[in-house]
């Protein structure tokens, strides 16, 4: 991708923060405070201590930090960037010449990820796990679960909605939506009424070459 070509670094992952959205990494002897795109602590979920990061440089004015995080290098090799998860989403539609795409379209008060020729909503999911298997949700399902009230809502009033599922890396091989909540019985009433569910992996060809990749087979259990 040009983007990354022309815009990014490598370094040494050391730790994150006490504060959100913040870590340290190692670039070229020197320790810098970089941004993390990920509202959760990503140091919980993938070991990333003493391992090879890639950074994009921020150029946007008035930013605290010159870096922000964007993927692991060393194995399992993984997508740091949530929000760059949305960029890759992006690509994929356009090249799919769908229609004309919208972003964070707001349809019926609910807040789009993107919104294809006003009746096709893609709402995009990340997961991430230093495992071969995880649970879905992997912390609270408060949020996931409201959301999935308002699609059902958007399905009964016929919008045509999708759920992307992001693996942000090739290690994941089974994952598992979890029975702690009523997470599983409401994502299984919106596909009863409609909800498709797309399955997509991030694969690296090399350091500075990301795409998704469609799965195969799903390994999406609810």
């Amino acid at each position: 991708m040009d983007l990354i070509k022309e815009n990014c670094v490598q370094g040494i992952f050391l730790y994150e923060t006490k504060h959100r959205f913040m870590c340290n990494v190692m670039i070229d002897g020197k320790k810098e405070l970089c941004h993390v795109a990920s509202s959760a602590k990503l140091e919980k979920i993938i070991n990333l201590k003493g391992k090879r990061v890639l950074l994009t440089k921020n150029h946007q004015a008035g930013l605290r930090t010159k870096y922000t995080l964007l993927a692991l290098l060393d194995r399992p090799k993984s997508l740091l960037n949530l929000s760059y998860a949305n960029d890759l989403v992006y690509k994929e539609l356009i090249k799919s010449k769908r229609g004309i795409i919208l972003k964070e379209k707001y349809c019926d008060s609910y807040k789009t990820d993107f919104v294809i020729d006003n009746k096709c909503i893609i709402e995009v999911k990340t997961v991430l796990s230093n495992r071969s298997q995880t649970d879905y949700p992997s912390t609270s399902a408060e949020r996931g679960q409201n959301q999935l009230i308002a699609i059902k809502k958007l399905l009964e009033t016929g919008y045509k909605v999708e759920l992307w599922i992001i693996y942000l890396n090739s290690r994941l091989k089974n994952v598992n939506v979890t029975e702690k909540s009523n997470y599983r019985e409401l994502l299984n009433e919106c596909v009863a009424v409609g909800l498709k569910i797309v399955e997509k992996r991030v694969i690296f060809k090399n350091d500075l070459d990301i795409k998704l990749q469609r799965l195969n087979k799903s390994i999406f259990h609810f």
